[in-house]
This record gives C-alpha cells, structure tokens and sequence, in this order.
C-alpha cells in the first residue's frame, strides 16, 4: 500500500512538472516567430498602408516592395482605432464617439473597437499604441495555446497530447492568420469557457460558475459579436453533452444544480458584455444585414434556402469544396499575397477567410478517428463536433441548414473554422496515445493508421508539387532566400507526414518506446513552427 501511495504521488508530481515545462515551451514558441519584437520592432504593417489606400501610394518609399494587400483593415481600421483610444484616454477621457468616420458615428457601438475588452482597456492606459497592439497579438496567441493546453489536460490527455492540442490550434491557420484581429482575440476564449465549463460539471458551485460567467462577458466584448453568437452556440451544445454523460452517472439533483448554476453563468456574463452590447444593439439595427435579417451567405428567396439547406450549396460543392479541403493540410495552395503569388477563387473570399488549415497531425488525427470510432467519453465529442463544423464549412447536404439556424443567420458561417480547429485540436491530443496503442485488431490496426499517414504525406506532396507548377512563374522577382523559403513551405507538410509515418513504423517494431515516440511528434510540431515562421 505505502509503494502503491508512493508511485501514485511520483506519478502527479512528474504530471505537474511535465506540465509546467510544457506551459513553458508553449510561451517560448508564442514569442520565438515575433523575435523581431525584442530589438524594438512592432507587429503592425505600416507599410501596407501605400497599398491599402490609393492616396499613399505615390508616397511609397523605395524599400517597401512586399505586395501585402490584405493589411488593410490592420493599418486602416485595428491601429487607428487603437490609437484613437489611447489619445482620448491620455487626455483624460474615454473615446465614445467618432466624429473621423462619415459624418461621425458611435465608437463604443462599433463591437470591433473592443473599447471595453479589460486588456486593451490595460493597454491602451499604459503603452503607445502600437506597442499596445504588438503586446496584444502576443497575449492572444499565447492564451489560446495555454488555455488550450488546459482544456486537453482536464479531459485527461497527456501532456504531450495537450501539447500537440495546443500547438495545434494557436498555430493552425484560424489564430495565426487572424492574430492582431477581434475575431482572434474572441476566438482565444473558447478553449477556454470550455475548461471553465467542464470544471462546473465535475462540481456544479456557485463558485466555479463565476470563471464561466466571466469568460462569457470577456469574450462578448473581445470586438467579434458574430463569433461570440457562434461560440456561445457550440457552448450550447457542449453544454447538452455535458448534462446527457454526467446525468446517468450523479442523478436529477446534480443535473438541476448544473443546468441552473449554468444559465446563471449565461446571465452574468451578459451582464458583463452590456456595456459593449447595448450600444453595438444600436448600431446593428441600422445596418443593411439587420434590415436583410440575415448574412450575405445564405439565400433570401424561401425556396432557394430550402434547396440549399438539405441538398448542400451546389456552386460551393461542384467548384470550391476540393480545393477548400486541399486547405486543411497544405495553407498555401493558393500562394501567399505576402508574396504576390495568391490566387483568390473566383467569387469566394481570399487568404485570410480560408485559413482552415489544421495541420498534418490534426488532419491526421480526425481520418483516424474515422477509423478508431470512439464511443464514450468527451473523446467522441470532439472528434464528431469537428466532422460535423467541416461539413458546415463545406457546405454539404443537411449540414449547409446551420447556415439558416437562428442567430447563426446573421453570421459568416465560414468564421466556424476556429470551432473546427479546437475541435480537431482536442481530439487530436485526447487520440495520440491511441495511435501506439490499438485496441481492437492489434498489428492489423497499426498497419491502417501507418498508411493513412503515408498516404496523406503523398497526398502533400503531390498538392505541393501542382502548387509549385501553378505559381512558381509568379517567383521571377523574388529574392534567393524568398524563393528557399516558398518551397519549404510547400513541402513542410509532407515532410511531417514522413516524420510521422517513420514514428509510427519504429514504434510499431517496438524500435520506439512511447515517450519517444510522443516526444518526437513534438519535435515534429516545433520543427515545422521554425520551417513555416512568419516571413
């Protein structure tokens, strides 16, 4: 018994240790890409602006050369307003209206101004403006690895595993793409409220519904309303799993306890956000989509809607959805504009709005899901809630209704890609014990998860190989190490699929134990983060 307690609590204290270094690291590869920062740069593309505004651009000087199209609203709308706010709050004053814009309009109710996010309320008191922005893009990443990380870890993943789930979703293209946005710094908190939330069904106290009351009411005024409604959907459905598996096993008086303590939480938090959403109430009603009712992705003609909502969208499936899935393992098979090779798709959205990319390992990890088909546990709800929010963004038959679903209507259902990404995420971090580890059919199980990392690594390499021959004649003016570092971003995926797939050949020849084997995925991840950093 004293050997049993005694490996019992050597065993925590290597968990805790194993989770301090990972938090760490997770906070080292954050900061590692925007080294630039320490020696005084700054994460806001100023010289995007002779780009992005026509007024500007015989004013160019000779030394900005980057295409950059797509800074517009980092140099047009994100800063400016940050800089607007730090002005009024110097002077003593908090900026509610803005007579710049039009013939002047509410500050407070334009939602992405995220004039009462508590951290930028911080930020803007105390640093210059763009340094407040820099500081800014960097909590975001780094709270979304670390809450993350938390999340996996709560559900029982392994530290690797929820190292992997972190790494997956903070770098995968919704966050990093998006980094600098509202839209990311509301999309930081899903992981989040769902760490809070799983935390009260393991207890329901009116204590531990505070910390989901307050991440609902920071998330609200994060400066994303859409991608708050759509987070607090998901919420909602994580919520109903949570009471269905916890219910059998604790009885009607714990089920009454989490639903009340829960939408207790909801209330509160709204209560938080009102000082964002009341005045944004106002302002959105005298825009063209609250006139509309709905967004500009879904159909006003009835029977249109129908047809669409069962039977998928039609245009979207025949024209884009190939490509769009080519997206989730190779994220620039269209080219980077930060380069001037990008190819938008005729009539749908461009780099930023496709960021769906997962990864090798997240992609991976949901096609042997397909396979390992688990049917308990928070396992199966990650693994079907991200098949299901992939079928929603590619518009297939029955899924596409979301897109009309009440409240959904009014948002850009493309936007889902950061559920998806948690949701792939978590699975992924939940599931990679399971891929050393078959349960079911043994040497025949590891062989087919063997192959299905071949075959995905071939099918990046040939992705990467037709996106080479389709835009390397746009490379003529770029330099020597630009060109280096297109092709390596190109190939890095198929690459890590090998690296996987060797991993998953020795330790199927019992040549790797399983931490090696975990820790080098791990590597993998921190290998590929150095081959892919922001240019």
């Amino acid at each position: 018994m004293v050997a049993d307690v005694s490996t019992c609590e050597a065993s925590i204290a290597r968990d805790r240790l194993a989770d301090v270094l990972a938090c760490i690291a997770l906070v080292l590869l954050c900061l590692m890409p925007f080294w630039p920062v320490f020696l005084g740069e700054v994460l806001v593309p100023f010289e995007g602006l002779y780009l992005a505004d026509a007024a500007f651009v015989a004013f160019r000087p000779p030394h900005v050369t980057w295409p950059m199209r797509f800074t517009g609203d980092l140099v047009l709308q994100m800063y400016p307003w940050r800089l607007f706010t730090t002005d009024g709050l110097a002077a003593g004053y908090i900026p509610l209206w803005n007579p710049y814009a039009g013939c002047g309009q509410s500050f407070i109710g334009n939602n992405q101004s995220a004039l009462c996010n508590p951290t930028n309320l911080l930020l803007n008191l105390f640093l210059p403006a763009a340094t407040g922005q820099t500081v800014f893009s960097l909590l975001t990443l780094i709270g979304a690895c670390l809450f993350t990380y938390a999340l996996t870890r709560s559900l029982r993943g392994p530290p690797s595993g929820a190292f992997l789930a972190a790494f997956t979703y903070g770098f995968g293209g919704f966050m990093f793409v998006w980094l600098g946005f509202p839209l990311a710094a509301t999309a930081m908190w899903l992981p989040a409220l769902l760490l809070a939330t799983h935390r009260l069904a393991l207890r329901p106290t009116a204590i531990r519904a505070v910390p989901v009351s307050i991440t609902i009411g920071w998330q609200l005024v994060s400066g994303h309303l859409s991608a708050s409604a759509q987070m607090l959907a998901f919420w909602g459905a994580f919520l109903c799993y949570e009471w269905i598996i916890y219910r059998r096993r604790r009885g009607v008086g714990w089920a009454r306890g989490f639903v009340a303590y829960a939408a207790l939480a909801l209330l509160l938090g709204a209560g938080l956000g009102m000082p964002q959403l009341l005045p944004l109430r106002e302002s959105f009603g005298l825009s063209s989509m609250s006139g509309a009712g709905r967004s500009g992705r879904s159909s006003e003609d009835p029977a249109e809607a129908a047809r669409s909502a069962l039977l998928g969208d039609g245009e979207f499936l025949r024209e884009i959805a190939l490509e769009e899935a080519a997206l989730l393992v190779l994220p620039e098979r269209h080219g980077n504009d930060a380069f001037g090779d990008y190819r938008q798709q005729r009539s749908y959205d461009n780099y930023w709005e496709r960021s769906i990319y997962i990864g090798f390992l997240g992609l991976f990890a949901i096609l042997v899901g397909l396979m390992l088909r688990p049917r308990t546990g928070h396992d199966r709800f990650f693994l079907w809630a991200s098949l299901v929010v992939l079928g929603i963004l590619l518009h297939l038959p029955i899924l596409n209704s979301a897109t009309y679903l009440p409240v959904l209507r009014y948002t850009n259902p493309g936007r889902l890609r950061f559920i998806f990404t948690l949701c792939g995420a978590v699975w992924l971090g939940l599931s990679v014990r399971a891929w050393f580890a078959p349960t079911r059919s043994g040497s025949r199980e590891r062989v087919l998860i063997w192959l299905v990392a071949l075959a995905l690594s071939v099918l990046s390499g040939v992705l990467a190989l037709s996106t080479l021959r389709a835009i390397s004649q746009e490379w003529v003016p770029l330099l020597y190490h630009d060109r280096l570092l297109r092709l390596v971003k190109l190939f890095a995926p198929a690459l890590v699929g090998l690296l996987v797939s060797l991993v998953l050949l020795l330790s199927a020849l019992r040549w790797l134990s399983l931490r090696r084997a975990m820790g080098a995925l791990v590597a993998s991840r921190r290998g590929l983060l150095h081959l892919l950093r922001p240019r």
